[in-house]
Protein backbone atom coordinates (compact mmCIF):
# COMPACT_ATOMS: atom_id res chain seq x y z
CA UNK A 1 0.00 0.00 0.00
CA UNK A 2 1.55 3.52 -0.85
CA UNK A 3 0.91 6.47 0.72
CA UNK A 4 1.67 8.88 -1.88
CA UNK A 5 0.87 8.58 -5.72
CA UNK A 6 4.03 7.92 -8.11
CA UNK A 7 3.94 11.42 -9.68
CA UNK A 8 3.56 13.09 -6.27
CA UNK A 9 6.60 15.45 -5.61
CA UNK A 10 7.68 15.50 -1.95
CA UNK A 11 10.07 18.11 -1.11
CA UNK A 12 11.52 18.80 2.52
CA UNK A 13 10.88 21.87 4.49
CA UNK A 14 13.44 24.56 5.67
CA UNK A 15 13.92 25.57 9.49
CA UNK A 16 12.88 28.49 10.76
CA UNK A 17 15.78 31.13 12.06
CA UNK A 18 16.27 30.48 15.90
CA UNK A 19 13.92 32.08 18.21
CA UNK A 20 11.71 33.21 15.17
CA UNK A 21 8.37 33.15 15.33
CA UNK A 22 5.36 33.60 12.75
CA UNK A 23 4.12 37.46 12.92
CA UNK A 24 0.08 37.59 14.40
CA UNK A 25 -2.07 37.41 11.57
CA UNK A 26 -0.13 35.53 9.41
CA UNK A 27 -1.41 32.48 7.71
CA UNK A 28 0.51 28.86 8.75
CA UNK A 29 -0.63 25.69 7.50
CA UNK A 30 -0.80 22.43 9.39
CA UNK A 31 -2.87 19.17 9.10
CA UNK A 32 -3.43 15.58 10.32
CA UNK A 33 -5.42 11.92 9.61
CA UNK A 34 -8.05 12.64 12.00
CA UNK A 35 -11.85 13.56 10.84
CA UNK A 36 -14.61 13.67 12.91
CA UNK A 37 -18.50 13.43 11.59
CA UNK A 38 -21.45 13.65 13.76
CA UNK A 39 -19.30 12.88 16.64
CA UNK A 40 -17.82 10.06 15.13
CA UNK A 41 -14.03 9.92 14.45
CA UNK A 42 -12.63 8.73 11.40
CA UNK A 43 -9.19 8.12 9.29
CA UNK A 44 -9.89 9.46 6.23
CA UNK A 45 -7.42 8.27 3.43
CA UNK A 46 -6.22 11.30 2.09
CA UNK A 47 -4.07 14.20 4.85
CA UNK A 48 -6.26 17.44 6.23
CA UNK A 49 -4.71 20.04 5.78
CA UNK A 50 -5.74 23.77 7.16
CA UNK A 51 -4.78 27.07 7.07
CA UNK A 52 -4.96 29.23 10.21
CA UNK A 53 -4.18 32.87 11.34
CA UNK A 54 -1.63 33.04 13.88
CA UNK A 55 -3.21 35.33 16.86
CA UNK A 56 -1.18 37.68 19.20
CA UNK A 57 0.24 36.46 22.07
CA UNK A 58 -1.79 38.42 24.23
CA UNK A 59 -5.24 36.90 23.32
CA UNK A 60 -3.92 33.86 23.45
CA UNK A 61 -2.89 33.37 26.87
CA UNK A 62 -6.05 35.37 27.80
CA UNK A 63 -8.00 32.16 25.68
CA UNK A 64 -5.57 29.56 27.51
CA UNK A 65 -6.31 31.49 30.99
CA UNK A 66 -10.06 30.82 30.88
CA UNK A 67 -9.86 27.32 29.42
CA UNK A 68 -7.66 25.95 32.57
CA UNK A 69 -5.32 28.16 33.57
CA UNK A 70 -2.53 27.17 31.02
CA UNK A 71 0.61 28.92 30.66
CA UNK A 72 1.38 30.03 27.38
CA UNK A 73 5.30 31.14 27.28
CA UNK A 74 7.19 32.90 25.01
CA UNK A 75 8.85 30.53 22.85
CA UNK A 76 5.18 29.24 21.72
CA UNK A 77 2.35 30.93 19.70
CA UNK A 78 -0.91 30.30 19.21
CA UNK A 79 -2.90 30.18 15.11
CA UNK A 80 -6.38 29.29 14.57
CA UNK A 81 -10.61 30.25 14.04
CA UNK A 82 -13.00 31.22 16.94
CA UNK A 83 -16.59 31.26 16.39
CA UNK A 84 -18.85 29.38 14.37
CA UNK A 85 -17.25 28.91 11.23
CA UNK A 86 -13.90 27.56 13.64
CA UNK A 87 -12.10 24.51 12.10
CA UNK A 88 -9.26 22.99 13.54
CA UNK A 89 -6.74 19.93 13.47
CA UNK A 90 -8.46 17.36 15.44
CA UNK A 91 -7.84 14.95 18.59
CA UNK A 92 -5.35 12.50 17.54
CA UNK A 93 -3.54 14.93 15.28
CA UNK A 94 -1.58 16.43 17.83
CA UNK A 95 2.60 17.03 17.25
CA UNK A 96 1.02 17.69 13.79
CA UNK A 97 3.45 20.06 11.99
CA UNK A 98 3.28 23.57 11.72
CA UNK A 99 4.63 25.69 8.73
CA UNK A 100 4.27 28.39 6.63
CA UNK A 101 5.67 29.62 3.16
CA UNK A 102 9.11 30.43 3.38
CA UNK A 103 9.58 33.43 0.47
CA UNK A 104 13.35 33.26 -0.11
CA UNK A 105 13.43 29.48 -1.12
CA UNK A 106 10.07 28.87 -1.85
CA UNK A 107 9.48 25.99 0.38
CA UNK A 108 7.43 25.15 2.98
CA UNK A 109 9.33 26.49 6.32
CA UNK A 110 8.49 24.37 9.65
CA UNK A 111 7.22 26.85 12.79
CA UNK A 112 5.98 24.94 15.27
Amino acid sequence: MSLFEENQTIAYATLPEQDSQPSPGSIVSTGGWREVKNGIYDTPSVLNKIDVPVIKHEACEALYAEDGGYKVTDEMFCAGLSGEAAEDTCQGDSGAPVYDGDGDSGRDRLVG
